[in-house]
């Protein structure tokens, strides 16, 4: 027994079939969080700031820790930006990465400052070298 397909495709499918496409990328976009949060403990803050990075998504992270409160902005993965109150850039950034527990909070607000020009791959591999640093000074 022998099947056989048309040469062409009709034009309704091609119509429905690229609607289709269209409908799904629309309802993922709204569906897409408008911020999100959590509680820093068995998770770290270099898992949530990783899992930002590669997502390429731009948004704005505050972390609050004890007394300590610090902000990580985000550009299309890049990082951008960080502020423990008079301390910004890359040494606010480490500084905010070193903490162990806490709770953070991202919305979609962007970053009107840039402090940090390095990659984040870099900045992540940098910030655990200094948590290493530490810890066997210890």
């Amino acid at each position: 027994m022998r099947c056989s397909f048309p040469a062409s495709v009709p034009t309704d499918v091609v119509k429905l079939k690229s609607g289709y496409g269209t409908t799904l990328r629309k309802r993922a976009n709204s569906l897409k969080a408008k911020s999100f949060s959590g509680t820093i403990t068995n998770t770290s803050l270099y898992d949530i700031v990783q899992l930002i990075c590669i997502g390429r998504n731009t948004c704005r992270m505050h972390v609050r820790s004890g007394a300590r409160k610090g902000t990580v902005c985000f550009r299309e993965g890049e990082i951008v930006h960080a502020e423990i109150s008079d301390m910004h850039g890359e040494e606010a950034f480490y500084a905010i990465l070193s903490w162990d527990l806490g709770v953070f909070f991202c919305d979609n607000d962007p970053s009107k400052s840039e402090t940090i020009h390095e990659s984040w791959d870099f900045l992540l591999m940098e910030s655990m070298r200094r948590l290493d640093s530490l810890r066997n000074a210890s």
